[in-house]
């Protein structure tokens, strides 16, 4: 199953041995590694950034299944790894840009713009991976889809998972992280899978890298590599190399440390239990180092390491840790819902009991209207209501005074008009008048009259009609205050 942190198991594939490393933790709870190499057989696997490196693909297959412990024709249970390459597998350059953009998209096509214009890589069909290690600089890392595809094929049908994928180098830094001051220039040399990789690091960022395929004279590879360093880095000299190799000769370590001055640090199990604190076996082979340093935990890690996968997994324990604060919120949202539920519950049923007792009520009313001789009953109540309206209508029309209205009426009519019918609707107090007057002008007077009378108000005319002689016919609509001319 996935879980947060790094995986616990890493296989390391070079062109001669296998490692496989698995990270667990004994009774007390502390961390411990378990590593194995097995032998490959020559000419099974060629590293090659570009070309496929896997010749057989079956026979590897098979020795896999015997380094993890898998019968032969089973696959693991899905087991995420972190998958270490040679770093023949991988093309890696130091690249110096006058203005870094911001947006990684941006950066992307600037570096593959810079790659194709250099002729440095093929990177159509090329997996390109960058890190930002300066104000000016970025580190690319190159592997072609090809070879991904090939390697993860291979994990795929052998049961595995591969969630990150690196090269030695890259993990180095993180084995001696705490034997070195981090202001000092460092250098990391790995003499592992038929390779030579060049490493030196300044305030903790790579700032030179030269891998090339391995020669019998890897003292004269070094002598040049730290010439070209010293030349475009001049003031900086290197004191500490680090070396990884597969031939523990000290013969050899004093040899470099003589002929170029510096202090040579072998790289074993000793310096990765100072690192992580994790107890190893003095008799770990150097070929398991890289498989281990892939499982360190993230917060020893000096610099993080160069991920060609393409894969999400390092950012799944921080959406666990988030899908899980949503659930506890809605959890508590779910709580919180239910207690408001069982309150409003509560309430209803208080407002049912209240609405029993009323009807109750009523009813005992009603029971005693009946021996009064009394009828309560919903239908005297609406005979009730409508006679109640009747009365009301009449009691309008009573007080209505037609004194009153016809003198106010009188005030506003100019001679020169005439009113032919009035019909007054008491519940709307709208008057509806028609009538004739001689001219448009004299209609226009009334209509004028009437709005600035203080006992009428929103005066408008339905319509009008001219006739031969001029006379205009029209019908209006008016809205009388019956009691605005007693105020």
């Amino acid at each position: 199953m996935l879980g947060f942190g790094p995986p616990r198991y890493s296989l390391k594939l070079g062109p001669r041995q296998a490692a496989w490393a698995v990270r667990s933790t004994d009774w007390r709870g502390r961390p411990r590694v378990q590593s194995i190499v097995v032998d490959l057989p020559s000419g099974l696997l060629r590293p090659s950034p570009v070309e496929p490196n896997i010749n057989d693909v079956d026979a590897l297959k098979s020795r896999l299944r015997a380094l993890i412990g898998i019968p032969d024709g089973r696959q693991a249970p899905g087991w995420p790894i972190a998958l270490v390459l040679s770093d023949l597998c991988v093309r890696t350059v130091l690249l110096n840009v006058d203005t870094m953009p911001s947006r990684s998209r941006e950066r992307d096509a600037l570096i593959r713009w810079r790659l194709e214009k250099e002729a440095t890589f093929p990177v159509a069909g090329a997996r390109v991976v960058s890190q930002v290690i300066g104000p000016r600089t970025v580190l690319v890392v190159m592997i072609g889809e090809s070879v991904l595809r090939q390697y993860g094929t291979v994990c795929d049908e052998v049961g595995l998972v591969p969630v990150s994928v690196t090269a030695t180098s890259f993990l180095l830094p993180n084995v001696a992280r705490a034997s070195t001051p981090v202001e000092e220039p460092a250098g990391w040399l790995s003499v592992l899978d038929e390779g030579f990789t060049l490493m030196i690091h300044q305030a903790g960022r790579p700032v030179f890298v030269r891998t090339k395929t391995q020669s019998p004279q890897i003292l004269d590879d070094l002598v040049a590599s730290l010439a070209f360093y010293e030349e475009t880095h001049p003031g900086t000299p290197l004191r500490r190399l680090y070396v990884l190799s597969e031939e523990r000769e000290p013969d050899a370590l004093t040899a470099i440390s003589k002929e170029l001055d510096l202090e040579v640090v072998p790289v074993g199990p000793t310096l990765a239990q100072q690192a992580w604190r994790v107890p190893l076996d003095e008799a770990t082979p150097t070929g398991a180092l890289p498989a281990i340093a892939a499982l360190a935990p993230k917060r020893r890690q000096a610099i993080p390491a160069v991920d060609l996968s393409g894969s999400h997994y390092a950012y799944l324990g921080s959406v666990c840790a988030a899908l899980g604060l949503v659930s506890l919120l809605l959890v508590g949202l779910i709580v919180w819902n239910v207690r408001e539920a069982r309150d409003i519950r509560a309430q209803a049923i208080s407002v049912e009991q209240a609405l029993a007792r009323v009807q109750e009520q009523d009813r005992q009313v009603q029971l005693r209207g009946q021996m009064e001789g009394v009828d309560l009953s919903d239908a005297a109540m609406d005979r009730l209501t409508t006679q109640v309206v009747f009365a009301n209508d009449l009691i309008v029309k009573r007080a209505f005074s037609w004194t009153r209205f016809l003198g106010d009426l009188e005030a506003t009519v100019p001679p020169r008009v005439s009113i032919n019918s009035i019909r007054l609707d008491f519940k709307d107090a709208v008057i509806a008048i028609a009538g004739s007057a001689l001219s448009l002008k004299d209609l226009t007077a009334f209509i004028i009259s009437l709005e600035d009378h203080r006992a009428f108000k929103d005066a408008h005319l339905l319509h009008h009609r001219v006739q031969d002689n001029d006379v205009v016919e029209f019908s209006l609509t008016v809205r009388y205050q019956s009691q605005a001319r007693g105020s």
